[in-house]
């Protein structure tokens, strides 16, 4: 398998350092309690079939969700497309594409704006271990 889930987490993570307080998380958080919050989630990661052989994974088509939340009293929807932007740069330096961006409502708690972005590449792995990323 090619998992290149902590690089996209950690260039993530990093890059979202210049929005003051942001909270960043991998792993699924039922009830946030720190906000602006960002969920960072791989949802696919299968066998891109037209280079497979028999005996080998060559490449992966990989698909990452970006859910953004903040509860601003003002505001809220322009901090979640500030930081969308700040990720979509990111996602896009790394060579993928944006196949997705919307709000969404929060029906657990209404005064907590979110939006979703969904980003694809296809990714592989070099014999020497090095990654590489494919807009697909």
């Amino acid at each position: 398998m090619i998992d290149i889930e902590n690089y996209i987490i950690n260039s993530l993570s990093t890059g979202l350092q210049s929005v003051q307080g942001v909270f960043v998380k991998s792993e699924y958080v039922k009830n946030i309690s720190q906000f602006p919050c960002v969920l960072i989630s791989e949802k696919t990661n299968t066998v891109y079939k037209r280079s497979s052989d028999e005996t080998i994974e060559n490449h992966a088509n990989l698909m990452y969700q970006i859910d953004i939340f903040s509860n601003l009293e003002t505001g809220k929807k322009t901090q979640c497309k500030q930081i969308a932007s700040i990720v979509d740069n990111i996602m896009s330096n790394m060579g993928f594409t944006r196949i997705m961006l919307e709000p969404i409502e929060n029906i657990e708690d209404a005064t907590i704006y979110r939006m979703v972005a969904r980003y694809e590449a296809i990714s592989s792995k070099a014999i020497d271990g090095t990654n590489y990323i494919y807009r697909n």
